[in-house]
């Protein structure tokens, strides 16, 4: 049984949202179909910054492609000229890789592009461009560049009733993200932004590229009174398009509250005042952000709000120059001491130990992999909203957790409730049975701990609103509350006892120099004091007992929390 959202734009004209049911069942042989008429192009960089692994990356990964689509897409590169005579087929056929050399002329690449539209304009199929580059325009502000965004744009805005025209765009190294995104924007449809850290996360972007763009599908639809109507979509479960007044429709949802009006403008505020973040600080943000749906609409309207408030601390802190001065002020005797550490503490992902990561850059850090079940009430109270389920044994820096749940995010096409998000969006452990959907970092050293505090907020944000712009006070509480779980699920082994230790130091960190837990407003220092002076607390929610038991814990100092019992 399909849904409708009918809205009138005009006079004579209305438009018409369709819901599916169960778009999966049916549609699986459209879709299908689709892929073998979807023309998919891919524009490769090949400027000199490209030389070496990435380029090498790149190759293989269209290799890869072509052998397992065997479907010969055209291939693009471009550095200060565009070659458009390349496929998948003749790549995969060289014994060599593509050669990267000179300067970088997004110019002629959108040059190319308008003109390949203006050859297949008559060719009546979707038309996918995944668009890569690792830099920025010889000439940002040039007249050419912009020429040919102006021309691109002009033949594109008289095509909006041809099957749709998408843009994927891949980054990597020091790219413009504005920029880049913008040209996501370019098509008929909206397409997908991946920012890669390092080359070989490129076959991974460029895979998830393909399979998101194989997913185009053509809808027909046929009203009462015999008219049908053919629309193309990317999304499994709508479809949309323009009908006359005549036309039967049996049902009509036009269900439009004020107050969601005014959350989708303030939605619309905040993403430009993430524009204005500094841009490292942005695309480790930007990059853990889901979309979940919500049950409670509130909680929905509250995280957002939430969100609102945190962009413009990110704005106006310079978040990256504190780390890199924290970076910058390391003494030699210092970093020899974290080099002292390098054996026991390693990125099970990347393989690179703390002294590496901390010399490779300034806002990685070490974390513990754990397996937790969020629901919404944790939005409003993270003690009771977030559980532990498993600890793992696994060692993760933020920057490979962040690429593997990329990577998971990539994997699933539409979002879902906010609870279903645990299982979807997980990557493996260490073991065979280890799940991880969250991380704790480790305190491990002082200069280390440094850029653990820095970061908190975008950490313990996605720990528990799976948004990197979700941090509120009351969560650096519910974390003593996991550190209890944690404790209960350990064992006795020599090495969680140590990891365990670095996770108290980080927990007992917050509790003493922490001014958010200071002043949260609920359950938090004052709350404690209060407990320790055996006055009642005022609250409309539940107090869970661990936390002070924790505090005290961490503070040496049980005996102040216990309730003495009369005999």
């Amino acid at each position: 049984m399909a849904t409708y959202l009918k809205l009138r734009l005009s006079n004579q004209q209305n438009y018409v949202e369709i819901k599916l049911s169960h778009p999966e069942e049916t549609y699986n042989t459209t879709a299908a179909a689709a892929g073998g008429d979807l023309d998919i192009i891919c524009c490769v960089d090949v400027s000199g910054s490209m030389s070496g692994s990435p380029i090498n990356n790149v190759c293989e990964v269209l290799r890869d492609i072509y052998q397992r689509t065997q479907k010969d897409y055209r291939l693009f590169t471009y550095n200060t000229q565009t070659d458009v005579k390349r496929t998948l087929k003749t790549l995969s056929e060289r014994n060599d890789n593509l050669q990267a050399s000179g300067g970088t002329s997004f110019a002629c690449i959108f040059t190319a592009i308008k003109d390949y539209l203006l050859q297949n304009a008559s060719a009546k199929k979707p038309i996918t461009f995944i668009f890569m580059t690792d830099g920025q325009d010889n000439e940002p502000n040039g007249p050419a560049l912009q020429k040919s965004v102006q021309m691109l744009k002009l033949m594109l805005s008289g095509m909006t009733n041809s099957p749709p025209i998408t843009f994927h765009v891949i980054g990597f190294g020091e790219v413009n993200d504005a920029f880049l995104n913008q040209i996501r924007t370019f098509g008929t449809r909206q397409g997908l932004f991946r920012y890669s850290t390092e080359s070989k996360e490129l076959q991974n972007n460029f895979n998830d590229m393909f399979e998101y763009a194989l997913n185009v599908r053509q809808f027909t639809i046929k009203f009462p009174n015999g008219k049908t109507y053919t629309a193309n979509n990317i999304d499994n479960e709508t479809v949309g398009f323009l009908t006359n007044d005549g036309d039967d429709l049996k049902t009509e949802q036009i269900y439009k509250e004020i107050d969601q009006r005014m959350m989708e403008y303030r939605q619309l505020f905040t993403q430009l005042k993430m524009t204005q973040v500094p841009e490292r600080v942005k695309l480790q943000l930007s990059a853990l952000r889901h979309d979940p749906i919500f049950a409670n609409t509130q909680r929905k309207k509250k995280l957002d709000l939430r969100v609102y408030k945190n962009v413009d601390y990110f704005k106006k802190t310079n978040i990256s120059g504190i780390l890199q001065g924290y970076k910058d002020s390391i003494t030699s005797d210092t970093w020899q001491k974290i080099q002292e550490q390098k054996q026991n503490w390693v990125d099970t992902y990347s393989k690179e130990d703390i002294y590496e990561i901390m010399r490779k850059s300034s806002d990685n850090i070490l974390c513990l992999g754990i397996f937790v079940q969020r629901d919404e009430e944790v939005i409003n109270n993270p003690a009771k909203g977030l559980k532990l389920l498993k600890v793992t044994n696994t060692i993760i820096s933020y920057d490979s957790f962040i690429n593997g749940m990329n990577l998971a995010k990539n994997n699933q096409q539409v979002q879902g409730q906010f609870t279903t998000l645990n299982d979807l969006y997980s990557i493996a452990g260490a073991l065979a049975d280890e799940q991880i959907n969250a991380v704790i970092p480790l305190y491990i050293n002082d200069e280390h701990m440094k850029r653990i505090r820095i970061l908190e907020g975008i950490w313990l944000g996605y720990l528990y609103t799976l948004d990197s712009y979700g941090y509120d006070k009351q969560q650096e509480v519910a974390l003593l509350k996991l550190l209890y779980e944690i404790i209960q699920q350990r064992t006795n082994t020599q090495r969680q006892k140590q990891v365990l230790i670095e996770l108290e130091k980080v927990c007992r960190f917050i509790i003493d120099e922490s001014q958010g837990f200071k002043t949260a407003e609920q359950f938090g220092e004052k709350t404690y004091e209060k407990l320790l002076k055996r006055l009642p607390i005022a609250s409309t929610q539940e107090y869970d007992l661990s936390i002070p038991l924790m505090i005290g814990y961490l503070r040496n100092d049980l005996t102040s929390i216990y309730v003495k019992l009369e005999t």
